[in-house]
């Protein structure tokens, strides 16, 4: 089964029960996973009506059959490219699925209250096909990793600091001789040359360190 399929008949399953903003909720949040979830991206179609086209027909049991034609084209290429629901037992491709509902439009971090809503939705969609035997275990993180968001870091490795007797080395002081009362101080405690070679040509061409 694709999860296009899946995601539609869970929206159809889950319908008489909610109240106008939870489904409109899901069907955001299903929009998104559901774009994380095909084959390839489908650039023949404007992002913005791929969106309109799942969120406010596909994942809407009352308006689906009225779709128009430019909605029927779209979805029909979302069925024919939409991965199969076994793409949630790769951990690259939840990952991938968590990081579109965490991220805006713009590209910046959604807010806390929004991260935690989209996954909630998630988390009860994954229950509904463990129930349905078409998954085996819910793939989503739990715990504190439920709503953990994968960042980038610049952090700085302490392996390449220098500690106090490196820094009282002048073969590792990278600057040269003339720049050396100029040099900010941090450069000691931020850069380790890996090679004592380097460090000993860079101070045997900059003349002798000041007492």
């Amino acid at each position: 089964m694709s999860w296009y399929r899946f995601a539609v008949e869970y929206v159809d399953a889950r319908w008489p029960q909610l109240g106008g903003n939870s489904r409109k909720n899901i069907a955001k949040t299903l929009t998104a996973t559901t774009i994380a979830l095909l084959r390839a991206k489908p650039t023949q179609f404007a992002p913005a009506a791929v969106r309109t086209a799942l969120r406010e027909w596909a994942f809407n049991t009352n308006r689906r059959p009225d779709a128009p034609r430019d909605v029927v084209a779209i979805l029909k290429w979302v069925r024919r490219n939409s991965l199969p629901v076994s793409a949630w037992e790769d951990p690259e491709k939840v990952d991938q699925v968590l990081h579109a509902i965490d991220t805006r439009l713009d590209g910046k971090q959604a807010a806390a209250w929004s991260r935690k809503r989209n996954r909630r939705i998630l988390n009860v969609a994954m229950k509904y096909a463990i129930r349905r035997r078409i998954l085996r275990a819910n793939p989503l993180p739990t715990g504190k990793e439920s709503t953990a968001v994968t960042k980038t870091t610049n952090a700085v490795d302490k392996r390449s600091l220098l500690n106090a007797e490196q820094a009282a080395d002048p073969r590792l002081d990278p600057a040269p001789a003339a720049g050396r009362q100029a040099a900010p101080c941090l450069l000691r405690h931020a850069v380790l040359l890996r090679s004592p070679a380097r460090g000993s040509r860079s101070h045997a061409g900059g003349g002798r360190d000041p007492a």
